[in-house]
């Protein structure tokens, strides 16, 4: 079985998915963002990349909008010890990644490209110039087969009071997912997190879960990933693709 962590796509993501908005709530808070949305990492393997198709749901004078951006990461080398290095050029979809200077790859929306990759039409295809000082081989992986994990609308709340157990869930069925994220960030940067089976449609935190996050502004994510991997030129290569539904959230 394939072994996932999480934690390793923290330093890219932390500009990616929920944190690329800038949303109202019912309370007008105009300061807060969601928080990065949690992400699937890898066991042993020589590349991994994750399209990101991010759903952000904000509530202003009592009318909902939602902001749906697209993005990617990519990550070649030695992914057990995070070791990574630079795989020549990497685009999503025709949409360029940019390399870190940590040999990290990311594509992150602009001012000029506000939505980012465009997933509407199915098309996951990634492409890779390589790079043969790094062992990173030439390859077009294309995980459009694969899919991305499908779900009905957040359903969000006007609040979430601490003294009750809360059940975060959407107002259907989440489809094509190997495994479901739940996660609920409070004011004080407190995570609640729960990784629960492919397809689940809902969690629940008790009150004495809640109670950790403080009073205020919060966000919540449900995310829905499915991974898959190929061989290229001997490499093993993971895809990930990602569903990442979030809003802000009162918690009482």
């Amino acid at each position: 079985m394939k072994k996932l962590f999480l934690a390793i796509l923290s330093l890219s993501l932390a500009f990616t998915a929920c944190k690329k908005t800038d949303n109202n709530n019912n309370n007008n808070n105009n300061n807060a963002t969601p928080a990065p949305a949690p992400q699937p990492s890898f066991g042993s393997g020589d590349g991994g990349l994750v399209a990101i198709r991010t759903i952000t749901t904000s509530t202003v004078a009592g009318f909902s909008t939602t902001l749906e951006l697209g993005t990617a990461v990519a990550l070649f080398g030695d992914l057990t010890n995070q070791n990574y290095v630079n795989g020549g050029n990497v685009d999503l979809n025709t949409k360029a990644l940019t390399l870190n200077a940590n040999n990290t790859y990311a594509f992150i929306p602009s001012q000029t490209d506000l939505t980012g990759i465009d997933f509407s039409s199915g098309n996951i295809i990634w492409n890779v110039s390589g790079h043969n000082g790094n062992g990173v081989p030439s390859f077009t992986y294309d995980a459009s087969s694969q899919g991305m994990p499908t779900s009905a609308d957040l359903d969000i709340p006007a609040s979430i009071d601490a003294n009750n157990d809360y059940t975060l869930k959407v107002k259907g069925n989440i489809n094509n997912s190997d495994s479901v994220y739940f996660q609920i960030v409070g004011t004080n940067g407190t995570i609640l997190l729960k990784r629960l089976a492919g397809n689940t449609s809902s969690a629940t935190f008790t009150s004495a879960e809640l109670k950790t996050l403080g009073t205020g502004m919060g966000s919540m994510c449900i995310c829905p990933w499915n991974v898959g991997s190929k061989s290229f030129g001997g490499k093993k290569i993971y895809s990930v693709n990602e569903l990442a539904l979030t809003s802000l959230i009162e918690i009482k």
